[in-house]
């Protein structure tokens, strides 16, 4: 008899335990969701300015010019002199269709402005720079040119037929992210401790009362 109260009191100690554990991880898990959501929300609107500023920047340039190439010196001028202030971790790429294949007009990222290879049209890298070019506007999480998965801003450039993309790549995100689930991840586990421990007593006592 004594075995079987001593094997109620432990269930009645350890149910309250384990139900304020659960919902602590519930908290945890739907507060990282919620702060990953708004991070690349942040983010997305980020990249919009960007690809729309440049955009206009460039049909502003090609009104003056009425010249392709012209417009293309200049930008890349007005970016070179721009170095210090350009946004980090964002690569910006302009482009334009060529028959079947796309092709990079400049692109920057991180100081680093070597110009990519040409991708196929239909092929299923470089989707964002593909949406621009067929005259779309918006934002997607898909392949770049490299076939690395970036959440882009995508934006024609309809006075010059080109295409601009401003992207990030996922992985960045996620890992500017980590150290903010490793700090809730430990704070939840020390908060499940203390609060355990404290139920525990709590629960001793007025059992043995």
């Amino acid at each position: 008899m004594g075995e079987r109260a001593s094997n109620v009191q432990k269930k009645l100690i350890r149910a309250p335990i384990v139900i304020m554990g659960s919902i602590a991880l519930l908290v945890a898990v739907i507060t990282l969701y919620v702060c990953y959501d708004a991070a690349v929300e942040r983010q997305r609107a980020r990249l919009v300015e960007s690809a729309q500023s440049q955009a206009r920047m460039a049909e502003a340039i090609h009104v003056f010019t009425r010249n392709d190439e012209r417009t293309r010196k200049l930008l890349l001028h007005a970016h070179e002199e721009s170095s210090g202030s350009w946004k980090s971790g964002v690569e910006l790429s302009f482009g334009v269709r060529e028959g079947t294949t796309i092709e990079f007009l400049m692109r920057r990222r991180h100081g680093d402005r070597r110009i990519p290879p040409p991708v196929e049209f239909s092929a299923k890298a470089a989707e964002p720079m593909r949406q621009a070019l067929l005259g779309n506007s918006g934002t997607l999480i898909g392949h770049d040119y490299q076939g690395t998965v970036v959440l882009a801003a995508y934006e024609p450039i309809a006075t010059l037929n080109w295409g601009i993309v401003a992207k990030v790549d996922m992985t960045e995100i996620r890992q500017s992210f980590a150290n903010v689930a490793i700090v809730v991840g430990v704070a939840t586990v020390f908060l499940i401790v203390i609060g355990a421990v404290g139920i525990r007593r709590v629960s001793k006592r007025a059992l043995a009362g």
